[in-house]
């Protein structure tokens, strides 16, 4: 294990939504326990990978890297996200996949930029209310223990990808239906047996995937044929 100053770092262009060019920067699997230093020197820095390594917090220093649009810091073994995570108010993209995260710091909410979430492969019990009134297009929160989704999930206005398969939900809130942008909904090896009617309400509907259920209403054959099927089914009970 290292703490990373012996890593030599190799800096790739990196492209913005905008169009504004920076760096980033591909530390996965080095067998790191701390950041390098010669990283925070790195102020157009826009994207730092750091999947498979030992690394359990992160110093305050990284909020000095304050154009990081894209942090990827999954498989680390983290059990809190640290707050100064949180200071870095221009991420756009954040995968924290397969950590022991429970939970999310209130302060995640300054993050206003946020559109990407990955909390995949983690030990989540109840969905992260901090997250609701926040912009986020596209939440992955597979493989968790999660077992209901809460009715203010409608105040993720923004939303446009929901990810929830692999946990332990026995419906889909019918608030679901408040949710203008949602395009597709991915709630395969659940425990659900129907869909709320509410889906037939959303606009932008392109994908419904609930395989590995024991569906009902609709049945799973009018499931596997697509998002008008189904909405059909529902509006036509």
């Amino acid at each position: 294990m290292s703490d990373g100053d012996g890593v030599k770092l190799f800096f790739e262009p990196f492209i913005n939504n905008q169009g504004d060019l920076g760096v980033c920067v591909d530390l996965d699997n080095s067998r790191l326990t701390g950041i390098p230093k010669a990283v925070y020197g790195q102020r157009n820095l826009m994207g730092l990978s750091l999947k498979g390594n030992s690394i359990v917090d992160l110093p305050e220093d990284l909020v000095h890297l304050g154009r990081l649009e894209s942090l990827t810091f999954s498989e680390n073994g983290l059990e809190e996200l640290p707050e100064v995570v949180c200071e870095l108010r221009e991420l756009r993209v954040l995968d924290l996949r397969g950590n022991k995260l429970k939970s999310l710091p209130k302060s995640i909410a300054n993050l206003s930029n946020l559109r990407e979430l990955w909390l995949d492969n983690n030990e989540f019990e109840s969905f992260p209310d901090v997250l609701c009134d926040s912009e986020i297009e596209e939440l992955y929160l597979r493989n968790n223990k999660l077992t209901e989704l809460p009715e203010n999930l409608s105040s993720l206005r923004c939303l446009k990808v929901l990810v929830v398969n692999g946990n332990h939900l026995s419906k889909l809130p019918d608030c679901i239906g408040n949710l203008p942008l949602l395009q597709e909904i991915w709630a395969q090896d659940n425990n659900l047996s129907d869909l709320p009617d509410a889906i037939t309400k959303l606009p932008k509907l392109k994908r419904v995937m609930v395989d590995g259920n024991q569906m009902e209403n609709p049945p799973m054959d009018v499931c596997k044929t697509g998002v008008a099927a189904i909405k059909r089914h529902l509006g036509g009970q």
